[in-house]
């Protein structure tokens, strides 16, 4: 942050965000305009939406998606009274999500598994098993970035959407392209 703004002023929480003190950290000297969560911690979603809600604070979650990412937004700032994760969550849940079974209920109700492409639904169903987490590849939270940015910025009204790679790459007809040092390369052509 400093590299592009040497004046910025920044609060940094050294022991993270925590149940006891996610109102100083939302409300407090520094209240936020925008909560960003790109969080795990199940009970802590439901906590920060319940405070947002009752302060007016829009939230804005990013998760990833295999190589996307599903962007979804509560405004509580325009809508005071909309339920928390758009009424899909049963709240009980977040009591829950202190074991793997429970972890992945919440998760896949919180995000709402229509917008999961194929193989992100294989690997939910593998945490546990054959995976000890929730896969996430580094180029889906670049895109997660962008998009939270592209979000505020544009102060959209409250959605879900999934933004993501692989239709653009796979729409296009691989090839072999030979290079000038006659090693072969795949290209894209549209």
């Amino acid at each position: 942050v400093w590299e592009v703004d040497p004046f910025a002023d920044l609060h940094i929480w050294r022991e993270g965000i925590r149940r006891d003190t996610l109102k100083d950290f939302i409300a407090g000297e520094t209240a936020l305009d925008v909560f960003v969560d790109e969080m795990d911690d199940i009970p802590l979603k439901f906590a920060s939406r319940l405070l947002c809600r009752e302060l007016g604070i829009p939230v804005i979650m990013a998760t990833d998606n295999g190589d996307g990412v599903i962007i979804d937004v509560e405004r509580f700032d325009a809508e005071p009274g909309r339920p928390i994760f758009h009424g899909r969550v049963d709240p009980a849940l977040a009591d829950t999500a202190n074991t793997r079974t429970g972890f992945v209920a919440a998760a896949a109700a919180i995000i709402d598994p229509a917008h999961f492409t194929e193989r992100q639904t294989l690997s939910i169903r593998n945490i546990g098993k054959t995976l000890s987490g929730v896969a996430q590849l580094g180029s889906a939270a670049a895109i997660a970035g962008a998009a939270v940015s592209y979000a505020i910025c544009a102060r959209c009204n409250a959605w879900s959407a999934e933004l993501r790679t692989s239709p653009t790459f796979e729409s296009r007809r691989a090839v072999s392209c030979a290079s000038a040092s006659r090693r072969t390369s795949t290209c894209f052509l549209t």
